[in-house]
């Protein structure tokens, strides 16, 4: 899962049925959302594959074989964005697994509209973290524009695309 200098977003599926991988993955790229750099079909994710591939949004089964999805958020800690998917609707699991950081809930069966609006919440709060990113980096912190772009390992024209954004969407209160 290579970047470029406009990064698509980059999405694991650690799921154990491969048609809810298929049909997620139909929905992501038709949706042009962002690009499946891989998914565990079948047994355990392996979390140390997953964060090879260093995707920036992991959607997660709740119940899967050998290891489930909460046990995977907490292990892959705050590397990534997580989405949980599951039909479970026990209050108790569901809490669990926000407290263990994950961002949002998909209910199964997948249903293309939340699909689309809940990866779409994902990007947008990335993309809100980046301009806050850029201007924690260049106001407060006081780094050079060439430093902001390679901590944020973002080309530097890209850089200044999330500032004017940032600048355009800035409120004072």
């Amino acid at each position: 899962c290579e970047g470029g200098e406009e990064r698509e977003m980059r999405i694991y599926i650690a799921e154990d049925d491969p048609s809810v991988i298929g049909v997620l993955e139909d929905i992501l790229e038709s949706s042009a959302l962002g690009r499946v750099c891989g998914a565990s079909e079948e047994g355990a994710p392996d979390p140390e594959r997953i964060m090879a591939l260093d995707p920036d949004l992991v959607l997660v089964d709740l119940l899967m074989p050998g290891r489930d999805g909460i046990q995977l958020v907490r292990e892959l800690g705050s590397r990534a964005k997580f989405v949980m998917i599951s039909q479970v609707s026990a209050k108790e699991l569901i809490a669990k697994a926000y407290q263990a950081g994950v961002e949002f809930f998909i209910q199964k069966p997948i249903n293309l509209i939340e699909v689309r609006q809940v990866v779409g919440n994902v990007i947008r709060q990335m993309e809100n973290e980046d301009e806050q990113e850029v201007l924690r980096l260049r106001y407060i912190i006081g780094l050079k524009w060439e430093e902001v772009a390679l901590n944020m390992s973002y080309s530097w024209k890209h850089i200044h695309r999330i500032h004017s954004s940032a600048l355009c969407n800035f409120k004072m209160t």
